[in-house]
Formats: structure tokens, C-alpha cells, sequence
């Protein structure tokens, strides 16, 4: 998750016009990736699935957690993929994570302080 939490920075510094997400949504994205990663330990976040991955879990998160959230059609521009693969993907990444969307703050907390260096560097 680390190199996921390097990208994310990198994103969030160098696509500013995009900080309509907050950073709880960002926070939120990583933890959904980690409960992924707990429910299905077999899944291996690599360099083939992580554009995809990050862009589902940064879509659901500023879903559940932004007043006024980005449009789908919009995310699938920003991450290069067509709407079809898109919802497809939001509705696979949900099952897969039993639609657990709801995170306590002690663990956005916790979640925060692990990388607050990386995203303050």
C-alpha cells in the first residue's frame, strides 16, 4: 500500500484542478483497498491493477464521503476508461468488499498517521 499511498500524493500534487476530493476520500480509497486485500488474500495489488483499482476506490470513496461527488462520467475521462468498464468495475469492486463502505474515524486516524509523512513531504 505504500507505493499506492506515493501515487495517490503524486496525483493530489500534481492534479490540483481535481481537489474537489477531500483528503478523507483519498484516506478512504486506501482503507477500501485494504479491506480488499483482507477479505481476498490472494489479491495482489500490482502495476497492472492499480490504476484501476485506486481510480474504484477514490470513485466510491468521494461517493460516500463528499457532499456533491464527481459524476461517473467524469472519473471514467480522468482515468482513461470507457463508462462500461467502468460501472463494471464499481459494481465488482463493491461485491468483492461486501459493500462495507463505512469506516470508523479511529481507523481513517490511524490510516492518516501512518502516512502523514508521505503526504506532508
Amino acid at each position: 500500500l505504500f507505493r499506492l499511498v506515493k501515487y495517490m500524493d503524486k496525483w493530489f500534487r500534481e492534479e490540483t484542478h481535481l481537489k474537489s476530493v477531500g483528503m478523507r476520500s483519498l484516506i478512504l480509497s486506501v482503507i477500501y483497498i485494504q479491506h480488499l486485500q483482507e477479505l481476498i488474500p490472494e489479491f495482489e495489488l500490482n502495476d497492472l491493477n492499480v490504476h484501476r483499482l485506486f481510480l474504484i476506490s477514490m470513485l466510491l470513496a468521494a461517493k460516500f464521503n463528499e457532499d456533491i461527488p464527481i459524476s461517473n462520467k467524469y472519473w471514467s475521462k480522468v482515468g482513461g476508461i470507457n463508462m462500461k468498464q467502468l460501472n463494471s468495475l464499481e459494481s465488482i469492486f463493491c461485491s468483492l468488499t461486501q459493500f462495507k463502505l463505512f469506516v470508523e474515524d479511529d481507523e481513517v486516524d490511524a490510516i492518516f498517521e501512518e502516512f502523514k509523512p508521505t503526504l506532508s513531504a
